[in-house]
């Protein structure tokens, strides 16, 4: 019998192994242990404890903290851990800690890794989301993004889940053309003015050019300040129907744009 086959009969799942991560969230576990939650090169959310880690200073050495990309020792699982992984130690690849000096950055890097929580389910693997949350963390660690950016930050993470919505025109009639455009209760597409859209969320004819050149990967130039608060809101309206919820983070994002 192998070794890895009297490892597994002890009750030890034979699953250690070493990978590159960016932590989304910390959270105290009793007096001295953390619970990490964070994602990997593979886009595979997972959550881990690390025992001690509280007032071990060599094994972590304070690169426990959100946005930071880091290399983990990951220990074997015990049956009956319900899931969780045994954190061993942590090497610091990039603290990301110029994002905590601005505020408005800070906002949406919090917003960003309560998105990549919400909608990366744990095991999987979601590669674009690896990318998606690599790329803007470094952008973040210079500036903040403008609102266009943002627009396609929100575009990019509907996308990465499987439920971009559908821009190839009206959802009921299939119009192309309607000088504004409202989210269907769904949040899967748009409906044109003669099916009846209603209500105070809408956009324009801009504003839809502008959410099909975002879709295509393509920045959009000239842009009309007000149409992409518009769209802005209608992605975040979309973000919280498909997770069920509004994010916390919200409130706080608003609150720097102000």
């Amino acid at each position: 019998m192998k070794r890895d086959d009297l490892t597994t009969l002890s009750g030890v799942l034979p699953d250690a192994r070493d990978a590159e991560a960016v932590i989304l969230r910390v959270v105290p576990l009793g007096e001295s242990d953390l619970l990490v939650d964070y994602l990997d090169s593979e886009g595979r959310r997972a959550s881990a404890v690390a025992r001690g880690a509280r007032r071990s200073r060599r094994r972590f050495a304070g690169c426990l903290q959100p946005f930071a990309r880091v290399r983990l020792k990951l220990g074997r699982r015990r049956r009956g851990s319900q899931g969780l992984g045994r954190l061993e130690e942590a090497t610091l690849l990039r603290g990301h800690v110029a994002i905590g000096k601005n505020l408005r950055a800070y906002s949406q890097g919090c917003y960003l890794l309560e998105l990549v929580a919400a909608f990366v389910p744990e095991g999987d693997p979601h590669p674009s989301f690896w990318s998606l949350l690599r790329d803007v963390l470094e952008i973040l660690d210079n500036r903040p993004l403008n609102d266009v950016e943002m627009a396609y930050l929100r575009l990019r993470v509907l996308d990465a889940a499987g439920l971009a919505p559908h821009l190839d025109g009206c959802s009921a009639c299939g119009a192309e053309d309607s000088a504004r455009w409202w989210p269907e209760q769904g949040a899967t597409g748009f409906v044109c003015e003669r099916c009846g859209g209603s209500g105070r969320m809408w956009m324009g004819r801009r504003g839809l050019d502008m959410l099909r050149r975002l879709a295509a990967r393509k920045m959009p130039r000239g842009t009309d300040p007000k149409e992409t608060e518009r769209l802005n809101e209608i992605l975040s309206w979309m973000l919280g129907q498909h997770a069920g919820r509004q994010f916390k983070s919200e409130a706080f994002l608003r609150s720097t744009r102000e």
